[in-house]
């Protein structure tokens, strides 16, 4: 009887050959049966690795497949605006020309951001995405404080001419009728060349000289309208004087120094007045005793609009 011989496989197994299967030709050894069994074991080792690379590709396929059309499909459906209430979302949109047809994955929202703040009436502007399909846009507009003009400018007398706002940290910007047609009647700071110069979009007064300015109208701006008239325009004659114009067409000086104290005898003084019922023409509240006071007769009323806003809030 023939005895068995081994021979062990890559994979550790032995492969059983017999030493009278070695002893035949070549072409009846590698057609028979047990060749033919070994071949049939090789196929499914080697099939199985096949199907098995074969799935691992295919997933791959499909992975990369899904992130490209969710990179496809990543459009911008979806526009989340907030604001202070001056800009619109309708003018933010056109200001950027941004459309809700473009990808969001090649939005640049920095440039987006620079391109907001560009804008003179824009303080801070902020892109942000948020995927899938949503845009988010935030943005601070600039609060006007004063229409800020020269003394002797025509803007004064002409309602065409360039007129320039001032906001609370002192920036000059444009008046934009559509931005800005609530604010058409807040108070007119008129100004010198020696205080402002040039006077043109872009200049940031300095603090020591519109400090007082913001500080009163703040002052004044938490008094009823009863209390204090509006104020209609201001100017700075000296360097530590504040004249002041009310809307009921009083007008009081001031000292740049201990504004709410002046504001006060001020406020005290129209009280006043109205108990007596008289009409101040001009005060004088820098004195803290006695403040100089001169009575007169009381203006006609202004040929405004009764709807038409004179004051606004002046934020810290």
């Amino acid at each position: 009887m023939a005895r068995n011989t081994y021979r062990r496989r890559p994979g550790g197994k032995r492969e059983e050959l017999t030493s009278l299967e070695r002893s035949l030709p070549w072409h009846v050894r590698f057609w028979n049966r047990f060749a033919l069994l070994r071949g049939i074991r090789r196929l499914k080792k080697w099939g199985l690795y096949g199907l098995a690379a074969t799935a691992v590709l295919w997933g791959l396929f499909w992975a990369a497949g899904k992130i490209m059309d969710s990179a496809y499909n990543l459009d911008l459906r979806s526009i989340e605006y907030s604001s202070n209430g001056i800009i619109a979302r309708e003018a933010a949109l056109s200001i950027l020309d941004l459309k809700e047809s473009v990808n969001l994955a090649n939005l640049d929202t920095a440039a987006l951001e620079r391109r907001l703040a560009a804008h003179p009436a824009v303080a801070s502007a902020h892109v942000q995405k948020e995927l899938p399909s949503t845009l988010r846009i935030e943005v601070e507009a600039r609060v006007p404080a004063v229409l800020i003009e020269y003394e002797d400018s025509l803007a004064s007398a002409d309602p065409g001419a360039d007129r320039c706002f001032m906001d609370p940290q002192g920036i000059v910007f444009p008046y934009d009728a559509d931005l800005h047609a609530d604010y058409r009647h807040i108070p007119v700071w008129y100004v010198t060349p020696a205080d402002i110069a040039p006077l043109r979009p872009g200049v940031q007064v300095a603090r020591k000289i519109c400090g007082p300015v913001v500080e009163l109208l703040r002052l004044v701006n938490k008094y009823a309208v009863s209390e204090i008239p509006p104020v209609c325009s201001l100017a700075r004659p000296k360097d530590w004087q504040l004249v002041i114009h009310l809307e009921n067409g009083s007008e009081a000086t001031m000292a740049i120094y201990n504004l709410p104290e002046q504001v006060e005898r001020l406020h005290r003084a129209l009280e006043h007045a109205r108990s007596v019922n008289k009409h101040i023409r001009r005060a004088n509240v820098i004195p803290r005793v006695n403040p100089v006071v001169e009575y007169g007769e009381a203006p006609s009323a202004p040929d405004n609009p009764d709807d038409a806003p004179v004051a606004r809030e002046v934020e810290e």
